[in-house]
């Protein structure tokens, strides 16, 4: 699995980077005959849903970077599709002409198993760019909730998994993707609870349990705080 991330800027970059933008701004329409092969074999478990990840590789360095998909209504009119090559890879293609090739990160095994209270794993964290797993604890906003949300916020749509997690079950499936090789590295974020913490609370307590279970550099994703003395 590719495990190393574009990291210094060149022009050969610069196109990567813009087809990345590109990308993610338009979305990517997936082919229904490709669910399958893309949720069973590859690191694709919200594919049905519109939201998934894949690589682009700089094709002087060799090195990755990853492209997050979260397709929402606009992509109905989006030029690109994703299509299956006769090698068994994958490529996008912009209307009747390859766009980009892609590579897909495979398949992590904890994806088939579930919780201990019978939550998918997959829909708990999930592995956003090699050896980096990611988990939005609480997937609401109750900024949304209150009618002043972000305009450009995708909390709420971000993965479409299980929307209201507990650190219990997020340190659980970080321990399982450690201890399969899947994960060297763990970003725990929220949306903003309307709480004195505002969701800081439960990224704490996730992160001393994971701790006391896998050997996980981690980083902590909220919203600035008013009251220091939670940290």
């Amino acid at each position: 699995m590719p495990s190393t991330m574009v990291s210094t800027y060149t022009s050969e970059v610069g196109v990567l980077g813009r087809k990345k933008t590109e990308l993610q701004a338009k979305g990517v329409k997936i082919p229904e005959e490709l669910f399958d092969e893309l949720e069973k074999g590859w690191n694709a478990p919200a594919i049905r849903r519109g939201r998934f990840v894949f690589l682009l590789e700089d094709p002087v360095t060799g090195l990755f970077t990853t492209c997050l998909i979260i397709n929402g209504k606009f992509s109905k009119d989006s030029p690109f599709h994703m299509v299956k090559a006769e090698s068994s890879k994958y490529e996008v293609w912009k209307d009747d002409k390859k766009y980009t090739d892609v590579a897909m990160m495979p398949h992590p095994k904890y994806y088939d198993r579930t919780t201990i209270d019978g939550i998918p794993m997959s829909d708990v964290a999930v592995i956003g760019e090699p050896d980096h797993l990611r988990s939005v604890l609480n997937q609401r906003c109750g900024y949304q909730q209150i009618g002043k949300g972000c305009k450009f916020c995708a909390i709420e749509s971000w993965w479409a998994g299980y929307m209201d997690k507990t650190p219990a079950q997020v340190a659980e499936v970080a321990e399982v993707a450690y201890k399969d090789g899947m994960a060297k590295h763990v970003t725990l974020s929220t949306g903003t609870k309307l709480s004195r913490g505002k969701g800081l609370e439960d990224i704490i307590e996730a992160a001393k349990l994971i701790h006391g279970k896998a050997n996980l550099t981690m980083t902590l994703n909220f919203e600035p705080l008013n009251d220091y003395a939670l940290l």
